[in-house]
């Protein structure tokens, strides 16, 4: 039987920086509301700032907020490219924005620093250069952005939910909920809202405040019920707390939604296994190892492997697995 272990908390596929790339650019378009657009898991309004300016967008900029918004994000450059000469502020601000969708952070860093040398005001571009910071692990230089932002602007919710996540990444738990609070507080949205709440529950799990946790997690989960990251890490607050059947329902629905989710099966597994289960212990094991191989995941395959073993030999169990 598998000793006393924890799950660990995860918010998203590609851990905190999928998170941080949530609440991106949501208020300023008018000329394309109806466009939507998926960052990772989540969907939100995407919206490219310079199309709030009171003066017309010029017909290149229109093309490549036009071809932003359908994610040809290879044309958008180019047209905000040839925008540089005649309107350097927006097509730098934009740029950057489109760089920071295909992840090439170091190139939005540039030119979101660009935008801010027009116009040091321009709340999108210090947003969205906490974004590149971020992404590039320079943590200190993104919470600088967001509090230069919040001077600008003390009611942007957006500034506070991303200090939230920075401050994560610096293991700075406490901080990270006085800003996701703050970020609430301010948000009238409910999308948002259930991202912030869910991630403020990975927080207070992190805080092993793990009664606030599945109480935010419930809020998120009711808020946006699709959010598998939720049901994922309400299941390790549960697990955490010793409350193995729920956290195994939580891992189900995640199994359901997502039969490929290695992380899910491998967490039912230890739960099996930590209530004497071993043959659906194994089985989710099983599943966790084979799917981990298959996504080039070898040490968490291999680990997975190990715990099978162990299983089988009991006078192991008691060692620690995780």
């Amino acid at each position: 039987m598998v000793g006393n272990q924890q799950l660990r908390p995860t918010v998203g596929p590609s851990q905190r920086r999928a998170a941080v790339l949530l609440l991106l650019y949501r208020k300023y378009q008018s000329a394309i509301k109806t466009i939507r657009a998926i960052v990772f898991i989540f969907a939100f309004w995407l919206c490219l700032c310079p199309l709030a300016q009171a003066s017309p967008l010029s017909s290149v900029l229109q093309t490549g907020a036009t071809a932003f918004a359908a994610g040809d994000y290879i044309h958008a450059i180019d047209q905000f490219t040839q925008a540089i000469d005649s309107e350097p502020e927006l097509a730098y601000s934009d740029r950057c924005l489109t760089y920071l969708k295909m992840e090439r952070f170091q190139a939005a860093l540039e030119d979101c620093t660009r935008a801010l040398s027009f116009n040091p005001n321009q709340v999108e571009a210090l947003l969205n250069i906490g974004l590149a910071y971020h992404s590039l692990g320079q943590y200190d230089s993104a919470i600088n952005s967001y509090q230069q932002l919040l001077q600008r602007d003390p009611d942007d919710y957006r500034a506070y939910y991303n200090l939230g996540l920075t401050q994560v990444a610096l293991g700075q738990y406490g901080q990270a909920v006085t800003h996701y609070t703050k970020a609430l507080e301010k948000s009238s949205e409910l999308k948002d809202q259930a991202s912030i709440h869910r991630d403020r529950g990975i927080s207070h799990m992190l805080l092993a405040n793990y009664t606030a946790a599945i109480t935010d997690l419930d809020t998120a989960i009711s808020q946006s019920p699709t959010d598998l990251w939720a049901y994922f890490n309400r299941g390790c607050a549960y697990h955490r707390s010793h409350n193995f059947l729920p956290a195994l329902q939580d891992f189900s629905r995640v199994i359901e939604q997502d039969q490929q989710n290695a992380q899910a099966y491998f967490n039912r597994g230890i739960i099996y296994a930590q209530m004497g289960n071993q043959e659906s212990a194994i089985f989710n094991l099983q599943q966790a190892a084979q799917h981990f191989q298959a996504s080039g995941t070898i040490a968490a395959a291999h680990r997975a492997w190990s715990l099978i073993e162990k299983i089988y030999r009991p006078s192991a169990s008691q060692s620690s697995l995780l």
